[in-house]
């Protein structure tokens, strides 16, 4: 049965390679990243005003090394973001290479040339052909609907961010005059605007765990129009770690429970 994709036979003369799954790895390191972030506890207002408490109250050098933490704390949390910003859409690409791998139709299988292709288009294209390029799908995905409308505005922003691509528009932080050579500005800010301030507008700290959902949802799309069987084995495929993949008969599955035990023997 071509949609048996879970259970693997184990022929003793058969060969099986063991791989690491992709997607799960990139998943793993997403949930990572976000338990270090979460372990920051940022809040805004209250670093703000715990700030501002700090420059009336105490001396010099302990403002110094309390504008000194909650920076580093603002820059490693800026640097959190910025690997998060760049990982999501990329887990969300390993996954659709991911649906490609497992239920691409056998002539495109069998053919290196025109899989390479396939892989090789661009996302959009990737994902509106999967049920013209794969089995297994009960309806063609429509790329119209707002999951893969938000999904693909994210893909965009993130090769922005990768290449370094200059917009003015997003990266902007405010306006200067010269009158002469004294600058002039729309508003006064206070250090933390100045500084802190700049990290948190220009990086969007604060919808890092929308743009997880945009990712989240794009993929639950997906699955969603796949035969309910096969959504149950890719699924199961997916939450996997290593898996196997018998060069022979084209198949992948699940070799080992994903726990580890080891022992050793003794003597009295």
């Amino acid at each position: 049965n071509y949609y048996d994709i879970i259970s693997m036979s184990y022929l003793f003369l058969s060969c099986t390679e063991e791989f690491i799954n992709p997607y799960y790895r990139i998943k793993s390191t997403i949930e990572q990243s976000f338990i270090k972030l979460n372990e920051l506890n940022l809040n805004l207002e209250q670093d703000r005003i715990d700030l501002k408490i700090t420059q009336n109250q105490l001396e010099f050098e302990e403002v110094k090394e309390r504008w000194t933490q909650t920076l580093q704390k603002y820059d490693f949390a800026v640097g959190q973001v910025f690997g998060l910003r760049a990982m999501l859409p990329v887990m969300a690409e390993s996954f659709v290479n991911f649906i490609l791998f497992i239920l691409a139709k056998p002539e495109i299988k069998s053919n290196d040339r025109l899989y390479q292709t396939t892989l090789r288009q661009p996302i959009d294209i990737r994902v509106q052909s999967l049920h013209l390029n794969c089995n297994g799908f009960s309806s063609n995905v429509d790329y119209t609907t707002e999951e893969c409308k938000k999904f693909h505005t994210l893909m965009n922003e993130r090769n922005d961010l990768l290449h370094g691509n200059v917009n003015i528009n997003k990266q902007a932080f405010g306006n200067v005059y010269f009158d002469k050579k004294m600058p002039i500005f729309d508003e006064y800010e206070d250090f933390w605007e100045k500084s802190i301030g700049v990290s948190i507008r220009t990086m969007n700290i604060q919808s890092i765990h929308g743009e997880y959902e945009v990712v989240k949802n794009f993929i639950n799309y997906i699955l969603s129009k796949l035969n309910e069987n096969i959504k149950e084995q890719i699924e199961h495929l997916l939450e996997t770690s290593r898996l196997g993949f018998n060069e022979e008969t084209k198949r992948v599955g699940i070799l080992f429970s994903p726990y580890l035990v080891d022992m050793r023997g003794f003597t009295k």
